[in-house]
């Protein structure tokens, strides 16, 4: 199974993604499922869920802002509430709602995220393959991360726009990613995206704040 577990929709302020666009440009690229990661929200994953599409598993998360860092939640059923707050506190929401924890892009420069290490016990994933990452050492160090502490590799697209859906992916055995997550069986794969794409997110960001 073949899923992209990071993906942006309209409901990120960065992104204009509509949500039927995502699902029809996944079920074209031969994704069996997909996670919403929208930004600080799971609106974009509980409307996609609605779609009831056949073949293809659609995820309600939301990369989340603490205040020490992203990271992801997946399998959400309810809004986390407030950015800014603990990584602990952010954590126990997520555990809660019986969801998986993952750390985004961990060891790019121009990100944020939670440090893994300090966390290693309380995360699920490490996102191994980031197609937005700008080197792929940050990636490779994201995966030996994984493999020395014995934490589960995904890969997502981080999709904002439509080219960049199917990226990077999560590959797995079976039909339950939320074991194969637990049980560390899951692979990171796929290519790094083209630069320009961030460029484009950050018109789009703009535009949308001054209500473009």
């Amino acid at each position: 199974m073949r899923y992209d577990l990071h993906i942006h929709s309209r409901y990120s302020p960065d992104s204009m993604l509509e949500i039927r666009e995502i699902v029809k440009v996944a079920v074209r690229k031969g994704l069996q499922g997909i996670a919403i990661t929208d930004h600080n929200t799971i609106k974009g994953g509980l409307a996609a869920k609605k779609l009831n599409v056949p073949d293809l598993e659609i995820i309600c998360g939301c990369e989340f802002k603490t205040e020490c860092g992203e990271v992801i939640g997946l399998f959400l059923t309810e809004e986390l509430g407030r950015s800014g707050r603990g990584v602990e506190e952010i954590i126990d929401e997520i555990r809660d709602q019986g969801g998986i924890v993952v750390v985004p892009h961990p060891f790019d420069r121009l990100r944020s995220s939670i440090d893994p290490l300090r966390y290693r016990e309380r995360i699920d994933a490490i996102e191994a393959m980031n197609a937005r990452s700008l080197l792929d050492r940050y990636n490779e160090k994201a995966a030996a991360f994984g493999s020395t502490w014995g934490v589960a590799l995904v890969g997502g697209s981080d999709a904002h726009t439509r080219s960049e859906i199917g990226r990077a992916w999560t590959y797995f055995e079976g039909d339950d990613l939320r074991d194969a997550i637990v049980r560390g069986e899951t692979m990171a794969g796929g290519k790094r995206s083209c630069v320009l794409n961030r460029a484009i997110s950050f018109s789009v960001k703009l535009l949308k704040k001054i209500g473009y």
